[in-house]
């Protein structure tokens, strides 16, 4: 992740040079500028804001697996089995989803503690 970072940098950089070095290629060199700008904008701001989320959601999951402990001890209704089936089912997939991105080369934006969790039963 930190090469896509570098790669956008000097893309960033290569097109303030050719703005500043060419006068048939500034158009060129702006878009470049400003497309390189963007992306790594967006990169930069989403490392963080992802990360906290998935912290979030790694709080719920613990919630939620402490809700499942208690009620298998308690006798709940039907209606509430199928409740936490669902919600078992959404978390598992949730987890799924975030140890293969975690196995990527995305894995800067989600924390290695999710590699400790296991799907819910």
């Amino acid at each position: 992740m930190i090469l896509i970072f570098i790669l956008l940098f000097g893309l960033m950089v290569a097109g303030v040079m050719v703005i500043r070095n060419s006068y048939e290629y500034d158009l060129a060199g702006m878009l470049l500028t400003t497309f390189s700008g963007a992306v790594l904008f967006i990169a930069v701001i989403g490392v963080p804001i992802n990360r906290y989320e998935t912290i979030a959601e790694i709080n719920q999951y613990h919630a939620i697996k402490t809700t499942i402990e208690q009620a298998r001890t308690q006798d709940i209704s039907d209606i509430e089995r199928a409740t936490l089936t669902t919600k078992i089912a959404e978390t598992n997939q949730w987890l799924a989803n975030t140890k293969y991105w975690n196995n990527t080369i995305f894995d800067i934006y989600w924390p290695d503690e999710i590699m400790d969790l296991e799907p819910l039963k």
